[in-house]
């Protein structure tokens, strides 16, 4: 993925931050212009620590449901289905 840091303004960094963790992490995120400025700098004020544990869940849930559609394509794919007897 390129990197786009220098293209996105702090409010819109936030705003993808919010969104990403409200979206996938099933929490509420309060990430902030101003979160985003002191990451930028490496303050060592600001906490991640809840937007970690969501972040790992939208991981590992992301992961599973590719997973899963995958394992469908394949099997149809191929002409089998799983959950269904083959014949």
């Amino acid at each position: 993925m390129p990197a786009f840091g220098k293209s996105l303004s702090d409010a819109e960094i936030a705003a993808l931050a919010n969104y990403a963790v409200d979206r996938f992490g099933g929490q509420q995120a309060a990430v902030t212009s101003d979160d985003v400025r002191k990451a930028r700098l490496g303050a060592d004020a600001l906490d991640l620590k809840p937007y970690i544990n969501a972040a790992i869940v939208a991981a590992i849930i992301a992961f599973l449901v590719f997973g899963s559609f995958l394992v469908i394509w394949v099997g149809r794919s191929r002409g089998r289905v799983p959950g269904q007897e083959t014949q």
